[in-house]
C-alpha cells in the first residue's frame, strides 16, 4: 500500500512539473515582452518619437523553443521530486526560499537562452531571498558569508570593465545572487564550475547544434546549473560557504 502510494506521487509530482515547466516558459516570453515594450517607451520618450509607431514585438533567438519548453518542465519535475528524496528532508526547514530559487533561476535561464538577456529584478529577487533566508533561519550560510558572497559576484562587474570583451552585466548579477546563497566560498566555486559548464555548453552549441558563435551564448544556465550543483554539495557533503 505505502508502496503504491509512493509511486503515485512520484508520479503526480512528475506531471505537475511538466505542468510547471510549461507555466515558466510562457512567463518567460511575457516577462521578456514586458521589458521590451518599456524599453521601447523610455526610448521614444528621450528621442521624442511615437512609442506605438516603433513598439514592435521581441524576437526569440532560441531556435528549439520545443526544446526549452521539455527542459523546464523536466527541471521542475526534478525539483518537486528532490523534495520527496532525502535532499528534499534536509531542506524541509527552507522549502519557501528554495521554491523561489528553483522557480525563479529557471524563469532566467528560460529568457537568457531566448532572448539573450537577464532581468535584473529576477536576480535581486534571487539574492533577497537568500539573504532573508540566512538572515531569519539558522542556515547552513552565515549571514556575513551570505553577504560577502553577494560583493564578491558584484565585484566581477568591476573587473569586467576592464576589459572589452567580458561576460554581460546580468550573469553579473546573477553570480551576485547565487552568492548570497552560497557564501563567499561557495560563489568562487560557482564561478569555476560555470566555466566548466560554459565550455561544455559552448562545444555543445558549436559543434552538435550548429550554432555560431557570433550569436551569442547564453551564461546563465552555466551559472544556474554550478549554482545548483554547490548548493547541493553544501547541504549533502558539507562544501565551504
Amino acid at each position: 500500500m505505502v508502496g503504491e502510494m509512493t509511486i503515485w506521487l512520484y508520479a503526480c509530482a512528475l506531471l505537475l512539473g511538466l505542468q510547471g515547466g510549461a507555466a515558466a516558459s510562457r512567463l518567460a516570453d511575457w516577462l521578456a515582452g514586458a521589458l521590451e515594450r518599456r524599453w521601447v517607451r523610455e526610448a521614444c520618450d528621450v528621442l521624442g518619437t511615437d512609442p506605438a509607431a516603433e513598439l514592435s514585438h521581441l524576437k526569440p533567438v532560441a531556435r528549439d523553443r520545443g526544446s526549452l519548453g521539455m527542459a523546464a518542465g523536466l527541471f521542475t519535475a526534478a525539483m518537486l521530486l528532490a523534495l520527496l528524496a532525502p535532499l528534499g528532508r534536509s531542506i524541509s526547514a527552507f522549502w519557501p526560499g528554495f521554491a523561489v530559487l528553483g522557480w525563479t533561476s529557471l524563469v532566467i535561464v528560460l529568457i537568457d537562452c531566448r532572448y539573450r538577456l537577464i532581468p535584473y529584478a529576477l536576480s535581486g529577487l534571487v539574492g533577497l531571498m537568500g539573504l532573508m533566508l540566512h538572515s531569519t533561519v539558522a542556515s547552513w550560510v552565515p549571514l556575513a558569508h551570505s553577504v560577502w558572497g553577494g560583493l564578491l559576484g558584484l565585484s566581477l562587474w568591476a573587473v569586467g570593465q576592464l576589459r572589452r570583451d567580458h561576460i554581460g552585466e546580468g550573469d553579473t548579477a546573477l553570480l551576485a545572487a547565487w552568492g548570497c546563497w552560497v557564501g563567499v566560498w561557495g560563489v568562487a566555486i560557482v564561478v569555476w564550475g560555470a566555466m566548466v559548464a560554459g565550455l561544455l555548453q559552448l562545444l555543445w552549441l558549436r559543434w552538435v547544434k550548429r550554432h555560431g558563435i557570433r550569436e551569442g551564448i547564453p551564461f546563465a544556465p552555466a551559472i544556474t546549473v554550478a549554482g545548483w550543483a554547490v548548493l547541493a554539495g553544501q547541504l549533502t557533503h558539507g562544501l565551504p560557504t
